[in-house]
């Protein structure tokens, strides 16, 4: 893997070949008895859901049950992206908000 960051060309070639994803957080009020939402996490119960997808499933969604939807709140923070954000959850340094750190990265303890 050490390679493959440090050379130029083999790291356009895996964002050229990768499957670009938009993740998308949709929060949603309405009345969903019964309702089963494929291909994407929810949470929630019959009256609000918390559902996380690509923006594919989600526009499926918003289409069709617009009829059940009272309300929505969508967030998002890529667009086609190629690789993956880093959890940095249990990184040992700080990070400030705002900051984009993708996968494949090493961060070394306290760096700044």
């Amino acid at each position: 893997m050490e390679e493959f960051l440090q050379d130029p060309y083999a790291i356009a070639a895996y964002i050229k070949q990768a499957e670009k994803k938009t993740p998308i957080k949709l929060y949603l009020k309405g009345n969903f008895k019964g309702i089963e939402f494929e291909g994407v996490k929810a949470f929630g119960d019959d009256h609000s859901k918390i559902i996380f997808g690509d923006v594919s499933k989600i526009d499926a969604i918003l289409e069709n049950y617009k009829d059940c939807i009272e309300d929505t709140v969508l967030e998002y923070d890529r667009r086609n992206s190629a690789i993956p954000l880093l959890d940095t959850t249990h990184i040992k340094a700080r990070i400030e908000p705002g900051s984009f750190i993708r996968e494949f990265v090493n961060i070394k303890t306290v760096v700044i």
